[in-house]
């Protein structure tokens, strides 16, 4: 290898700075290596009193690295954590006794690591560069995930996940003769040129490296269309919630949706780099620091992958109900919902018994033979809330309406066959007609006793229901109360009255068939 200059000139300078950008890290200390010697085939770093590195205050500097490249007398340690947990490079440090560094060149093929001998010589380092600060632990992450891709038994991680971790000694020390060098990919020596090149075109993004830490999808069976659209949806509205919340509380929000979705990540039903992607998203619109973000995702989606998808909250497959489609029925006696429930089909129930679960269970039981597990109120009502908010409204069939029951309701009780003949007979509980006025007269209570002796749907209503479902079946200007002298009441009764006219339709019977004529 050609030598680099001793002397300080535009070159050492350059090459300094640049090593001073590719390793920034801990800025308030920095070490000192003084003297380098092998002992029992391990390099020891000792002073002349046979003490370790010395611990300076202060970030390691340009000069300091322009005197690491130059001798290998004052070598240069950097830790890479800075001092508020963020960093831009790594390192692994394979220690397996028997080990040679040629070996692990050709291991670390394949990954964005850079090899480089250590000080012993015997295995090797791997260091692994950012373009942009992350957190430690996303750091720490992605080096433990590389680390288990290699087939040994013994490799440090620096820097560990949450502790400023120990000092690394650059490599390089004295320049193009050190033997602490990079390998390229037969393992031949690279020049400190050659490395820099190397190591800043090597740089990974943050969410490249956030990458290298996921999980292949699971093996087996595919996700089932259900399943795949349910993650989406939830996804949908888990970025929304993230995107919209405000400050305090934030971070705690989006750990506890990454875990949700982790759980489904962790079944197969969706990709992790999909939900990664669109919760940092989700976090950088809500203005949340991309390093802390990228912590409480990747934490999230780590804890729920290792719990099966949570039943309660809607991932619990056939043993609790899955809304495929909700239709909003409207125009009926009361407000009801046609749930469509996978592998079961369709059920129409009030609105107040589908929110009661237990009462929704009854009913599923008895009219589609489908049993469900216990599920938590809230959790029950944000799967109501998730399959509203996709809703679709049907307008109920005209001979469903509540004015057309009613108005069928009057027709049966006025047109009966046993309405009275006079006005008197008002008092015997009969309706009474009058053509000539086009009305038909009739005591509100004896309508209404009609009403819950029969069949009737108004059975169970109020006398104030019943009169306005009345008024709305016919019209206001058609339903009116007056007062009618009858036989022993000379000051009259008070009595209602309907247009005779919507009541009275003639009934249409169709024509018989007629016989086919003989040819």
């Amino acid at each position: 290898m050609s030598g680099l200059p001793t002397d300080a000139n535009d070159e050492s300078r350059a090459y300094a700075e640049r090593l001073y950008d590719l390793f920034l890290g801990a800025d308030h200390r920095h070490g000192i290596y003084r003297v380098l010697e092998v002992v029992n085939g391990k390099a020891e770093i000792k002073d002349e009193n046979g003490k370790g590195p010395l611990d300076v205050k202060g970030p390691p500097t340009v000069s300091l690295w322009e005197m690491h490249l130059a001798s290998n007398i004052r070598q240069l340690g950097v830790s890479p954590v800075r001092a508020d947990g963020m960093c831009r490079w790594g390192v692994l440090d394979v220690d397996d006794k028997g080990v040679d560094f040629e070996e692990v060149v050709a291991a670390m093929a394949g990954l964005p690591l850079l090899p480089c001998r250590s000080k012993s010589g015997r295995g090797g380092h791997g260091y692994f560069f950012a373009d942009d600060w992350v957190p430690q632990s996303d750091m720490n992450a992605a080096l433990s995930a590389m680390a288990a891709r290699l087939p040994y038994k013994k490799i440090d991680i620096f820097p560990p996940a949450d502790s400023a971790g120990n000092w690394v000694c650059m490599p390089y020390g004295e320049g193009d003769r050190t033997d602490r060098y990079a390998a390229k990919a037969r393992g031949l020596a690279m020049s400190v040129a050659e490395f820099l090149e190397a190591a800043e075109n090597a740089r990974q993004s943050p969410t490249a490296i956030a990458a290298i830490t996921r999980s292949p999808a699971p093996e087996g069976a595919p996700a089932s269309s259900d399943d795949a659209d349910r993650a989406g949806r939830k996804l949908a509205a888990f970025v929304t919630e993230i995107a919209e919340a405000q400050e305090g509380g934030r971070a705690k929000l989006l750990y506890g949706l990454s875990k949700d979705m982790g759980k489904m990540i962790g079944a197969g039903w969706i990709e992790e780099d999909v939900v990664f992607d669109a919760l940092m998203e989700a976090a950088t619109r809500a203005r949340l620091p991309y390093g802390e973000a990228a912590g409480h995702v990747r934490n999230g989606i780590k804890d729920g992958k290792r719990e099966p998808p949570d039943a309660d909250r809607g991932d619990g497959g056939d043993l609790y109900p899955r809304i495929e489609n909700l239709i909003v029925r409207t125009g009926g006696e009361i407000d009801e919902w046609r749930l469509t429930l996978s592998g079961y089909g369709d059920i129409t129930l009030p609105v107040k018994e589908i929110m009661n679960y237990y009462a929704f269970n009854v009913h599923c039981a008895s009219q589609l033979g489908a049993v469900y597990r216990h599920m938590k109120v809230n959790d029950w009502n944000d799967r109501l809330r998730e399959a509203r908010s996709r809703a679709e409204f049907e307008e109920v069939p005209q001979d469903e309406t509540v004015e057309y029951m009613m108005r069928e309701q009057l027709r049966d009780f006025c047109m009966d066959r046993h309405r009275g003949e006079s006005i008197d007979e008002l008092l015997l509980s009969k309706p009474v007609a009058v053509p000539e006025e086009d009305r038909v007269y009739f005591r509100f209570v004896d309508f209404d006793k009609f009403l819950r002796t029969g069949s009737s749907r108004f059975k169970n209503g109020t006398t104030q229901t019943i009169g306005a479902l009345i008024k709305k079946a016919v019209g206001k200007d058609n339903y009116k109360q007056t007062m009618k002298i009858v036989k022993g009441r000379p000051k009259g009764i008070p009595v209602k009255w309907v247009r005779m006219s919507l009541l009275d339709k003639s009934v249409e019977l169709p024509l018989p068939p007629l016989a086919t004529p003989p040819l």
